[in-house]
């Protein structure tokens, strides 16, 4: 019996400490706690990330900023005048054009020597400028000549593919082929010349092409660069002409094809014309003029709404860390003091970009009412007064407040995702629980019933030696031995 005890004893510790299936849930549980401490911390990420909206102090700052810097626009911008702002554009530019020559090397002080220097910095469009409209046109027409992005990425095709990229006269895109001959210096031969002469080459020969070429500089201006928006706007044209040629649509195609013209004819002078009748170029000298001055207030709104933005972020940081003293300010996290809600930005920007145009806009219907004495010319006299660059502030400020409560949105719903996940995760960790505990009350049920099959087998066996211990006192008393005799023998047999 005592063996059989000892055997039970050691069924149920192995039961207990070997059992590979408990081995195997466990493992799972413990897998199953990294990914719900890895999800927690994703969406602690997401929660900390939840975009805070602009409140009353924000709102009344952004409409202020916005009556204020409309107020400045109104009464110190005005209208434009294009002569003056061709003026004044070609001014700065041609100082620009004179301090980079210096930069390379030039000594003299005329525009007209600062381009001769300059132009010696060739461009691979030049090369095949007659397929672009030749010298009056190619700037217009070749897309590595615009003064922007697009400008640098087709110039950087040109050098890696051997290919300008434009449209011809009709307006449609084209892709010119730079003769091999005349690539030698102009197209780079391994990577590293490629990216110089698609990037610094292309910028310092920009820059004389700004003030026109080395015949004209200074004296008519010649035939500058594209600005922003003609740039922008031939793009377009382009575009849609290509559309207007797939799509077959006649009237649609005349219609596009008319439009392209239009833009050639505000380049070149001809859609334009002053007071005294003298065509007026919009290239980029005569854009720069336009936008100039009004940036100086949609830059002054931007900056107090930022401004702001970041002193009142400081602030609350400040009254988060508790700063009663200067000696305490290294308390402060940096980072969270001068972290502002993306989301609160773009919202702060859009109402005050917007109050800003409202009081442009209804400061230039109201001057042109005037000037225009109620004639069918009110609509021109207001126009010209109008912010162009205020008005694209509020437009992309719009654009920007629409991706971040898209982002917003996106945020949520993966959270959303991560929660139902963790949840799933809980509920099967709860199952392996279960089976675990399961398993061990059926181990132990089934170390319970062993238990009870050795406990009557060790009852049998006590039974059967009683019974035989009776039997043989039995049969001792049977004997015709002394009553001593006796005595002993059952003695012996308790024993």
């Amino acid at each position: 019996m005592a063996e059989s005890l000892i055997k039970l004893e050691c069924n149920l510790a192995e039961a207990f400490e070997s059992n590979e299936k408990n081995t195997l849930t466990l493992e799972i549980l413990s897998s199953l706690d990294k990914e719900i401490e890895l999800l927690d911390a994703e969406i602690i990420d997401i929660s900390s990330m939840e975009e805070i909206r602009p409140d009353k102090w924000d709102t009344t700052i952004a409409v202020a900023s916005g009556v204020l810097t409309g107020l400045i626009d109104s009464f110190f911008v005005g209208e434009f005048d294009l002569t003056k702002a061709s003026e004044w554009g070609k001014e700065k530019t041609e100082n620009f054009v004179k301090k980079f020559a210096k930069m390379k090397g030039y000594k003299g002080d005329t525009v007209r020597g600062a381009v001769s220097k300059m132009e010696k910095v060739e461009m691979a469009g030049d090369k095949v400028m007659n397929c672009f409209g030749g010298s009056k046109y190619h700037h217009f027409k070749d897309f590595s000549h615009y003064p922007n992005i697009i400008g640098l990425i087709c110039s950087l095709v040109t050098q890696f593919t051997g290919f300008v990229l434009g449209t011809n006269k009709e307006g449609a895109f084209q892709a010119v082929c730079v003769p091999i001959e005349k690539r030698e210096g102009i197209i780079g031969k391994n990577i590293g010349e490629k990216i110089l002469f698609g990037t610094v080459n292309w910028f310092f020969h920009l820059v004389s092409d700004m003030a026109g070429s080395s015949s004209t500089a200074g004296k008519t201006g010649g035939m500058g660069l594209p600005g922003p928006i003609l740039s922008f706007a031939k793009m377009v044209s382009a575009a849609l002409v290509g559309f207007a040629d797939i799509s077959g649509n006649k009237d649609v195609k005349i219609g596009i094809h008319n439009f392209a013209d239009y833009l050639t004819k505000f380049y070149d002078g001809r859609a334009i014309k002053d007071e005294n009748g003298e065509e007026v170029k919009l290239d980029f000298r005569t854009e720069i003029g336009i936008l100039a001055p009004q940036s100086l207030p949609v830059l002054i709104n931007e900056g107090i709404v930022k401004a702001f933005c970041l002193i009142r972020s400081f602030v609350e940081e400040i009254k988060r860390a508790e700063i009663h003293s200067f000696a305490e300010i290294k308390k402060i996290d940096l980072k969270k003091a001068f972290t502002v809600s993306p989301q609160k930005m773009a919202d702060m920007m859009t109402l005050a970009t917007f109050v800003f145009c409202a009081v442009d806009f209804a400061d230039a219907a109201i001057r042109g009412l005037i000037e225009s004495k109620g004639t069918s010319l009110w609509l021109t006299c207001a126009l010209k007064r109008v912010n162009v660059v205020g008005a694209s502030k509020f437009a992309i400020s719009l654009g920007n407040s629409v991706v971040q409560n898209v982002k917003k949105e996106l945020k949520s719903q993966e959270k959303y995702v991560l929660t139902s996940k963790r949840l799933h995760l809980l509920n099967a960790k709860l199952f392996y629980k279960q089976e675990l505990v399961w398993e061990k009350t059926k181990e132990t049920q089934e170390s319970i019933d062993e238990l009870a099959k050795v406990l009557e087998r060790v009852d049998v066996a006590i039974k059967s030696q009683y019974a035989a211990i009776e039997e043989n006192i039995r049969a001792i008393q049977a004997l015709e031995l002394t009553k001593e005799t006796q005595e002993l023998l059952i003695e012996e047999l308790d024993i």
